[in-house]
């Protein structure tokens, strides 16, 4: 009995699992007030969540390996990978093996209060070797003609 009230459940405060639950309480009526009954069903679902994942730059096929970094909004870590073939992806690392395109998903599978975020995937473009600048070239020849436009030689 609480507050005058029968409880059929105990009650609580804390939420224990996902799940469904069953609420019953009770009052007998009296000179004043007729008898009560109230019955809520309580159904509890999984936390949503969400995934950051910052767009990746292009990258040129010569260049080293680089880390992924991404965070889910329930904390837990966020996985990766790829089924491009311009690139690999280890862990956090990626390795560019080719010019092309690469596509990288970042996942969050959930638990048993945290439902799966969606997957967050980013592509870059992965071109080839970057060509030298023009540093060697000659700087081009400035010809200065008198004031009455005509050479002399």
């Amino acid at each position: 009995m609480v507050n005058g009230v029968r409880m059929r459940r105990q009650p609580s405060g804390h939420i224990r699992a996902v799940g469904r639950s069953d609420h019953a309480a009770d009052q007998a009526g009296d000179g004043t007030f007729a008898s009560q009954h109230v019955a809520v069903d309580v159904v509890i679902t999984k936390s949503t969540q969400s995934i950051t994942f910052d767009e990746l730059a292009d990258k040129l096929v010569s260049d080293a390996p680089f880390s992924l970094t991404a965070s889910a909004t329930s904390n837990k870590a966020v996985t990766f990978s790829t089924q491009s073939t311009a690139c690999t992806v280890t862990g956090t690392e990626v390795s560019i093996t080719a010019v092309g395109e690469c596509a990288i998903d970042a996942d969050q599978e959930g638990d048993l209060t945290w439902a799966a975020a969606d997957t967050v995937t980013r592509t870059f473009a992965i071109t080839g070797v970057k060509p030298r600048a023009p540093q060697d070239w000659p700087a081009p020849r400035q010809e200065y003609l008198p004031s009455n436009g005509c050479r002399t030689p």
